[in-house]
């Protein structure tokens, strides 16, 4: 007597969507308990929803913020990414690679980690501040009878009156700007000048440039706007959200050590946003807008991980069978 036994493959087959490239761990488990994410390797990720800001890169810098601490009660991610570079140099076995490795195992336990949507959650966030601000910069250029968008334009007008204002006006890169000396700059100079370093200052390599550009461009092509972005808009808009993901990563781990747990979750995340809202005197209505806009993108995401599944399911079934002899 004979028993099929069928052979399963893991074959993802991509989503129906123009991909991107984004920098993303090479594994990205539901739960990320593994070491810290200090080098990438470069895959095509999906742009999903109209969400154009990278999702891996949003783990990165949360994941890294909220692992950066100088308190002794918690894990710096520094010290424990020295620690597994050391561990290469030691002899294996050795009572030195021993310890050091039970060593980075126990810190590892203390990561602030990210559940699987967690990321997408973050970024859906960052999509949306980044696009509010670039809209009105786009109105006041229209309205200026001007052709470039540069940054002076993102504290112009009726600013003050956006949906996404309360999440960045206290950000360092925007609060930090000075408007009225940056408008007395020679123009040939400022274009080329960078805003003052603020905490989001970090290796260029590891930007939002990229993604802020496909952004923009999506968003001019679907209202037919004719506007040059200018060359600091990018790099201050990058600056902005390395800002932002740094604030929500460092609220999320003081709710976390409050709840006593180390995981996060995009309810942790949406919990943050809630209260950056009414620290900024948002109107109930905005806060409900913005929550709600949260959520369908999120459902969007999680609909597409479903029919991923159900497609490598599907893709599966049409796989040869092994017969195999019975025990």
């Amino acid at each position: 007597m004979q028993k099929a036994k069928r052979v399963i493959k893991s074959k993802l087959a991509p989503p129906e969507v123009a991909p991107v490239l984004e920098l993303q761990p090479a594994a990205d488990a539901p739960v990320a308990a593994d070491a810290p994410v200090a080098k990438v390797d470069r895959v095509v990720v999906p742009t999903i929803g109209d969400i154009h800001i990278s999702r891996p890169r949003c783990k990165y810098y949360f994941r890294k913020f909220a692992n950066s601490s100088k308190s002794t009660d918690d894990v710096n991610i520094d010290q424990l990414e020295l620690l597994k570079e050391s561990q290469k140099t030691l002899t294996e076995g050795s009572d030195e690679y021993v310890a050091n490795k039970k060593k980075i195992e126990e810190l590892n336990k203390l990561l602030i980690r990210t559940s699987y949507f967690t990321p997408h959650t973050i970024a859906i966030i960052a999509d949306y501040v980044f696009k509010n601000l670039i809209q009105h910069g786009f109105t006041q250029v229209l309205q200026s009878g001007k052709k470039t968008l540069d940054i002076v334009h993102f504290y112009s007008g009726d600013v003050k009156e956006l949906s996404a204002y309360s999440l960045f006006k206290n950000l360092p890169t925007y609060a930090n700007f000075d408007v009225s000396a940056d408008l007395k700059k020679d123009k040939k100079k400022s274009e080329v000048d960078a805003p003052a370093a603020t905490d989001a200052t970090v290796d260029n390599s590891m930007s939002f440039i990229t993604y802020i550009i496909n952004g923009i461009t999506w968003l001019k092509s679907t209202g037919n706007i004719n506007i040059t972005i200018g060359t600091r808009v990018k790099k201050y808009l990058s600056d902005l959200i390395i800002d932002l993901i740094k604030k929500l990563a460092l609220i999320t781990k003081a709710l976390l050590k409050v709840m006593n747990i180390r995981t996060s979750s995009p309810n942790h995340i949406k919990t943050v946003v809630n209260f950056l809202l009414i620290e900024g005197n948002a109107s109930d209505q905005v806060s409900s807008d913005i929550l709600a806009s949260i959520d369908t993108k999120l459902e969007i995401f999680q609909q597409d991980e479903k029919n991923v599944k159900n497609k490598e399911l599907d893709d599966s079934a049409d796989e040869p069978v092994e017969v195999v002899n019975a025990v």
